[in-house]
């Protein structure tokens, strides 16, 4: 298993971090959402709140991948993964709650659980 950095985790963390989630459906069409509610859990585990779409959740259901990337300034982590499945109670899904009521002020559906395979990254050399 892959880990994310100390560094990783602070950028997915970042609330002024861009945060981005591709997936592909059964096809391989693909899909890029933008998710304010990335956040790293711990170095093997990224999670992120359904709050309105749909399209991520069910790609997410059919084929179980996702890459996810951060990025602010110059610096760019990116991490792929494996869905461990969705939460509607718990503690990730309390601590999710709470973290993006606090954020952002809204109300979430669900969590959905990344374990992280691969991670890439850090300060882009110009």
């Amino acid at each position: 298993m892959a880990k994310l950095s100390k560094a990783a985790m602070d950028m997915f963390n970042d609330l002024k971090a861009y945060k981005v989630i591709a997936t592909v459906d059964r096809q391989g069409k693909p899909n890029v959402a933008v998710k304010g509610s990335l956040m790293a859990i711990d170095e093997g585990t990224i999670v992120y709140s359904e709050l309105y779409g749909k399209r991520t959740k069910k790609n997410l259901e059919a084929t179980k991948k996702a890459a996810i990337v951060a990025f602010k300034g110059t610096t760019t982590y990116q991490a792929k993964g494996t869905l461990q499945g969705f939460k509607t109670s718990g503690d990730v899904f309390d601590k999710a709650a709470k973290t993006v009521k606090e954020r952002f002020n809204l109300d979430i559906k669900n969590v959905g659980i990344i374990k992280v395979e691969e991670v890439s990254g850090g300060v882009i050399r110009m």
